[in-house]
């Protein structure tokens, strides 16, 4: 009996030694687990912050692209009111000019008509003072020819005949006869 005790002892010894060595790889084991599960844990960690981070980017980004749309509406807005008031402004401009542009021309044209009916009358005012002027020298001419013919006297009459107011005196011609002789406004 001792001998299966000792047997039985042997036995558990080796059973002992075995789970020693078995709890020793299963302390091992559970060691490197541990340590897994702390690198697990620290890798979770590591991502959830980075997810999380990622997150708060994105709605920061998402608020901050809302904001830029808001800003750009508005902007577009005031952009196209801004478009619409200079396009009423150069329309009325263009409005202004064409009345302008008209109005220059319709006095432009009334000027060259009155400045067309001023040289019409000058032109007549020129050809009557021509014809008074051809008067004048005939007139001139009849006098020369008198004054070589006529002694001081008869020259004196011709002169005072001349006059508006002695319209009807006499005067003789180159022929030596008398005529009457005719009344001219001008002198």
């Amino acid at each position: 009996m001792y001998n299966v005790e000792l047997e039985e002892v042997k036995q558990l010894k080796e059973e002992v030694t075995r789970l020693k060595e078995r709890n020793a790889k299963i302390d091992d084991d559970f060691l490197g687990l541990r340590h897994s599960y702390a690198d697990l844990k620290r890798k979770y960690e590591e991502k959830r912050e980075a997810y999380e981070g990622l997150v708060r980017k994105q709605k920061t980004e998402r608020d901050y692209t809302h904001r830029i749309k808001q800003d750009l509406y508005a902007t577009n807005k005031e952009l196209t009111m801004r478009a619409e008031d200079r396009n009423m402004t150069l329309s009325a401009e263009h409005q202004w000019k064409n009345l302008y542009e008209d109005i220059k021309r319709e006095t432009t044209q009334e000027t060259l008509k009155t400045m067309k009916n001023d040289v019409n009358d000058l032109k007549d005012k020129m050809s009557q003072i021509h014809g008074l002027k051809d008067q004048l020298s005939q007139i001139l001419e009849a006098l020369t020819i008198l004054d070589g013919k006529c002694d001081a006297t008869t020259r004196h009459e011709g002169l005072i005949s001349s006059h508006p107011a002695m319209s009807q005196t006499q005067h003789v011609n180159t022929q030596g006869t008398t005529t009457p002789f005719p009344h001219y406004s001008f002198l």
